[in-house]
């Protein structure tokens, strides 16, 4: 409605102004029908209107205005429930090291030779003492096999008497039954008995004790010639854990 009023009042205007800028060419004044001034009136009104500050078009480019990015929510991920600790039992101490006692081996600790090395109710370990030497035997006798210590060493020869007091004889296998022997001397030197051929050899002995009789047996470790030994002990060790013999 506004732009049709608008219109009729712009077309005679702009006429005028047409009429006005042909007479100074010195050119007649087309002749126009109703038609063609209603379209030349409407085409001069909206070139106007289109520099008219006061006038705003209602068309908005879309183009030209920041679209607000579409919010996703995203799911709300729930926390699972913290499981509950289960309360410390008694006598551990949480906030400091926990102190573990092998009971077995505190056992076999505490056993003695025989009971350590399976042996037969009657049989005996009797310790007999320990000798230093660059040879042994000394003497060279009755063994067809000498053992001598390395340039520097010597050997620490703990000698046993296997004694059986049982009402018969007794096998026995410690080659076979995977015992090791180790000595430990002043508290701070630890070797590991010598393996060797003679015949009264304990870490290899196989043989049978006949009832009533005893068994000379030695265990050679080979040490620095410069070692005083003030202390000795004896560690047998198997497959279940160890005994320690003081050699006294």
């Amino acid at each position: 409605m506004f732009k049709n009023r608008l219109i009729k009042r712009i077309i005679p205007g702009f006429l005028a102004v047409l009429s006005l800028s042909l007479s100074g060419c010195g050119n007649a004044i087309p002749s126009m029908d109703a038609d063609v001034e209603q379209k030349v009136g409407e085409y001069a009104g909206l070139v106007m209107l289109r520099y008219d500050a006061n006038h705003r078009s209602r068309l908005i480019d879309w183009s030209k205005i920041p679209q607000d990015e579409p919010v996703i929510e995203e799911p709300v991920a729930t926390e699972p429930e913290a499981l509950s600790e289960p309360e410390p039992e008694e006598d551990i101490n949480i906030s400091g090291a926990v102190e573990v006692t092998d009971v077995a081996e505190e056992a076999e600790e505490s056993m003695t030779p025989e009971e350590f090395l399976n042996l037969a109710e009657g049989m005996t370990l009797i310790y007999q003492g320990y000798s230093q030497s660059s040879s042994y035997p000394e003497d060279g006798e009755a063994d067809s096999f000498a053992l001598d210590a390395s340039s520097g060493k010597k050997l620490f020869v703990v000698h046993f008497i296997l004694y059986n007091q049982s009402p018969q004889d007794q096998v026995i296998d410690f080659l076979g039954d995977g015992y090791a022997f180790k000595c430990k001397i002043n508290d701070n030197v630890t070797r590991t008995a010598l393996v060797t051929m003679l015949l009264d050899d304990m870490s290899t002995y196989r043989g049978t004790v006949a009832q009533g009789y005893g068994e000379q047996l030695v265990l050679i470790f080979e040490i620095d010639e410069s070692v005083e030994v003030s202390t000795a002990s004896l560690i047998i060790k198997g497959n279940d854990g160890q005994c320690t013999l003081p050699l006294e």
